[in-house]
């Protein structure tokens, strides 16, 4: 079971890295189905589209994230990759704080959207509120993702 087949890489670690691998695109698969079922529940009942749209823009972003965690941890269980565990571990960071922003920019232009609509129904500044939606939009998400540059550029060392 421990035998080299090509550059140092044994056959228990490459069943290992497949079995992360595997693993990590099957909780994908299962967390996709999770969220489409939570969607089709939320959106029978007519005050919670807020909500089914949240789960929808986080749902993509979290399989994403479950799929690269199998690769990291698949990754993670090479011999011929000790010498690179710093570097694999910033990779990871970054890619879940990549993910993590993206989650965040989507979720934030829905939420922006459904507030001013709820606040324009209630002062009867629809008109001018629905003007300001896409420049918030804008706004909120550049300075999301300029935290989230920040952040990553915190963990780099920058």
């Amino acid at each position: 079971m421990d035998r080299e087949l090509f550059a140092e890489i044994t056959t228990g670690e490459l069943i290992y890295m497949g079995s992360a691998m595997l693993v990590g695109l099957v909780l994908a698969l299962a967390v996709r189905l999770i969220a489409n079922r939570l969607k089709a529940r939320l959106l029978r009942r007519a005050r919670t589209s807020i909500r089914a749209q949240l789960v929808n823009d986080v749902d993509g972003a979290l399989s994403l994230w479950t799929v690269v965690l199998g690769v990291y941890l698949g990754l993670l269980g090479l011999s011929l990759l000790e010498d690179y565990l710093f570097v694999l571990r910033q990779g990871f960071t970054v890619i879940s704080i990549i993910v993590v922003v993206y989650a965040v920019v989507r979720m934030q232009g829905h939420a922006i959207g459904w507030y001013t609509k709820r606040m324009g129904r209630r002062t009867g500044q629809t008109k001018v509120l629905n003007s300001m939606v896409p420049m918030a939009k804008r706004i909120v998400g550049l300075a999301i993702m300029a935290m989230g540059t920040l952040i990553i550029l915190d963990q780099l060392g920058i």
